[in-house]
């Protein structure tokens, strides 16, 4: 993105500084900040989950059958940098993307239309769950779907029973 970014800008060249202001410039439109403090998030909402080789194949698999084929082709493409000890990881706004979240809203909360790792509090009047009971709906459907479990990354305050 970086590349990208000073090959689309011609007249700024690379130093710290340039460097820099294109990171926070690319990060801001990838995870923009909500418009003012009451349309709040807690930022990125999942955690990477990791799964076996069978998994990871059955995923690129499934992708296929739903027509996403060039997000198939991404993750075979990639296979080799997601790789960890344990397994190979997944991004999971692809799922959110995949199966159609994106944009989605339950209440107050909203998965942001240009990251499905973000859910927001779009109104300002969104309640702790809102956000649970969408972020469970996803956790559920990518189940159902993949055979992946997302696990969420922000830690829940209260008497939420996740799964």
């Amino acid at each position: 993105d970086v590349k990208k970014y000073f090959s689309e800008n011609p007249s700024i060249s690379p130093s710290l500084k340039t460097i820099r202001n294109a990171i926070i410039q690319i990060r801001d439109s990838k995870f923009p900040f909500p418009d003012n403090p009451k349309h709040g998030t807690v930022g990125s909402f999942w955690n990477v989950p990791v799964v076996t080789e069978k998994i990871y194949k059955k995923v690129i698999e499934k992708l296929k059958q739903k027509g996403f084929e060039n997000k198939a082709e991404e993750m075979l493409s990639k296979k080799s940098v997601f790789m960890v000890d344990q397994g190979h990881k997944l991004a999971p706004g692809l799922f959110v993307e995949v199966l159609g979240f994106r944009g989605k809203s339950l209440g107050g909360a909203k998965i942001l239309d240009k990251h499905g790792g973000i859910i927001n509090n779009f109104t300002g009047k969104a309640r702790a769950s809102d956000v649970f009971r969408l972020s469970k709906e996803i956790i559920d459907s990518v189940q159902k779907e993949f055979g992946v479990q997302m696990k969420i990354e922000p830690e829940l305050v209260g008497d939420f029973k996740i799964i």
